[in-house]
């Protein structure tokens, strides 16, 4: 496993650091761990939802992205008011495709 220093001069950002740390029962350390995790994934999500928007993905292609089964990306995207009423039945059947492919037998 490897190590990074880092070191938070924002105050804003060691506050939160601190508050998480007290409020889950953590080291600063892991709770700065779980903060920089948490901030990806919606980073990565919110990419994601961009390239959805723009046409440029599916809502399978999302759920790859995001490595999330593909429920999981239709429950982000209808919340976000967003449907996938705009996929090809193409892209709808090679989702259905996929998922039998990873049932398993």
């Amino acid at each position: 496993m490897s190590s990074k220093a880092i070191r938070v001069d924002d105050r804003e950002a060691s506050k939160a650091v601190r508050e998480v740390a007290r409020r889950e029962n953590l080291e600063e350390s892991a709770a700065a761990k779980r903060l920089i995790l948490h901030g990806k994934r919606k980073l990565d999500e919110e990419r994601a939802l961009d390239q959805f928007k723009a046409g440029r993905i599916s809502s399978g292609r999302m759920a790859e992205q995001l490595s999330i089964p593909l429920h999981e990306a239709l429950e982000i995207l209808a919340r976000h008011g967003l449907t996938v009423s705009d996929e090809t039945v193409g892209e709808f059947r090679e989702g259905l495709r996929r998922l039998k492919a990873r049932r398993p037998a």
